[in-house]
């Protein structure tokens, strides 16, 4: 089959993001204030997805070192590459405070083995 005579194929066009009513989120940020004694790495990944934007894997290798203050705001500058080949370096938006609170100079954000602090984890692992 030459080039010509084959089949073209189009992706359907995926669906657009459905944001969920204010009273979804209002809620689920007022369940993860729990966390805060509970859950302690549950309650920082949250803050890490939400406010900064990192995936899970980001999240599970997130370290304090990442976690800087520029001008009063905190930032997140990961080691890792981003799309255009650069560190990735985001201002966390949401949950300042609630990082600020745990920050500490240096080591993983997420306290256990990589396994105990990411696996059990409900918003990371998204059960």
């Amino acid at each position: 089959m030459g080039f010509k005579k084959s089949p073209v194929r189009i992706r359907p066009p995926r669906p657009l993001l459905q944001i969920p009513p204010d009273s979804i989120i209002s809620s689920t940020f007022q369940k993860v204030q729990v966390l805060q004694d509970d859950d302690r790495n549950l309650f920082l990944a949250f803050f890490l997805a939400v406010g900064a934007g990192l995936r899970k894997n980001e999240i599970a290798r997130a370290r304090w070192e990442w976690i800087t203050e520029v001008d009063g705001q905190l930032w997140c500058q990961t080691d890792e590459l981003g799309k255009d080949g650069q560190p990735i370096s985001v201002p966390i938006i949401t949950g300042q405070e609630q990082i600020g609170q745990f920050r500490k100079d240096t080591g993983p954000v997420l306290e256990g083995h990589k396994t105990e602090a990411i696996e059990g984890s409900s918003v990371v692992s998204g059960h």
